[in-house]
């Protein structure tokens, strides 16, 4: 019976010590994803129909 204590406390603590490896995984390999989304040109006193169309229509085929 104590043998299989031992076993069971050993087991613990190998599981422990495998958390915090694969807790310092997930750490380390938190990702940080750059968006490119489309902007529309600087206004510059006039906007056109096509350039507005054309920039919805990107938009439309980024989501």
């Amino acid at each position: 019976m104590t043998t299989l204590n031992t076993k069971i406390e050993e087991r613990r603590g190998e599981l422990a010590m495998c958390k915090v490896d694969v807790g310092k995984e997930v750490l380390s390999t938190t990702l940080s994803h750059k968006i490119n989304v489309p902007k529309p040109k600087n206004f510059k006193g006039t906007r056109s129909t096509r350039e507005m169309d054309n920039f919805l229509w990107k938009m439309e085929q980024y989501f």
